[in-house]
């Protein structure tokens, strides 16, 4: 009877509050060849409106061709795309410097530098936590950054290579290139410790994620959208959005990123991600 009871309390708990996290250090599952190789890929990403190949990645005719349609079919809303195999290095990219309205995109990069920053902080917290990742409620994003401040962010976009003025606002313009790097980041961290994976663990069930919903059935995946069509919680100007960005652990383990000014509707990018789901399977 008291086991059950204590099932029951621990149950309650986490309903209510969220996992519990454990900082405990474990030996890392990654391989220093597989990062440099996805670092090297990252850093070749030209800025320019054309499907370019990374890290020597072969694409087929009949791939680009459908690509570049799928891109098309969203006209006359823009795109940025990054493509990433994160154990060769092969991929693509798409427009990955043009920056666009993260939206609620930011919250992935932003809990996980929290979590490596100050790891005390998601157990204090961890109702904002698991609030932020799973629902991307915007009221307890914000209790974080208010509460924790934003020098963990700014530490994270040092460490990415990407400029630390990201950090500025909770909401701000980023390009997939960016965002790319700053996931690649997250997939470190992810799988460094057992820490790491717990608070990855918060990532794979989304409350909203076609990257969750086109892939999740058949990979585990880490992701964290953003979309709006209105005005923005944060600054109240008109913002229009439907982004995704994360890790699919596939065959290979691959980083995508899909930004876009399509106002909230994550059925327009079907076609993108299925496309770039059947390139990352050949590379």
């Amino acid at each position: 009877m008291k086991k059950l009871t204590l099932l029951l309390a621990c149950l309650i708990a986490l309903t209510l509050h969220g996992p519990a996290f454990t900082a405990v250090q474990a030996a890392s599952s990654l391989k220093q060849e597989s990062i440099d190789k996805a670092s090297a890929a990252l850093e070749q990403m030209p800025d320019n409106k054309k499907i370019t190949a990374l890290g020597g990645a072969a694409i087929s005719g009949e791939n680009l061709k459908a690509l570049k349609s799928a891109i098309k079919s969203i006209s006359p809303c823009g795109a940025g795309i990054v493509l990433i195999d994160l154990k060769n290095g092969k991929g693509l990219s798409y427009n990955a410097g043009q920056a666009f309205y993260s939206a609620s995109t930011m919250k992935g990069p932003y809990v996980a530098s929290l979590a490596a920053a100050q790891p005390s902080a998601i157990n204090a917290s961890n109702g904002n936590v698991t609030a932020t990742i799973r629902w991307s409620s915007n009221e307890d994003y914000m209790s974080l950054v208010n509460r924790y401040g934003k020098d963990c962010m700014r530490a994270w976009c040092k460490k990415a290579g990407v400029r630390t003025g990201l950090a500025t606002h909770p909401y701000t313009n980023v390009s997939a290139g960016e965002l790319a790097k700053l996931w690649l980041q997250n997939y470190i961290f992810f799988n460094s410790s057992s820490f790491g994976k717990s608070v990855g663990s918060l990532y794979t069930s989304p409350n909203i994620s076609i990257l969750h919903s086109t892939f999740g059935k058949k990979y585990r995946t880490q992701t964290k959208a953003g979309w709006i069509a209105g005005n923005s919680f944060y600054s109240g100007l008109y913002r229009r959005a439907s982004n995704d960005a994360g890790i699919i652990y596939g065959k290979h383990p691959y980083l995508i990123v899909v930004l876009s000014n399509v106002p909230y509707n994550f059925s327009r990018l079907n076609r993108i991600v299925t496309v770039l789901g059947k390139i990352a399977a050949d590379l």
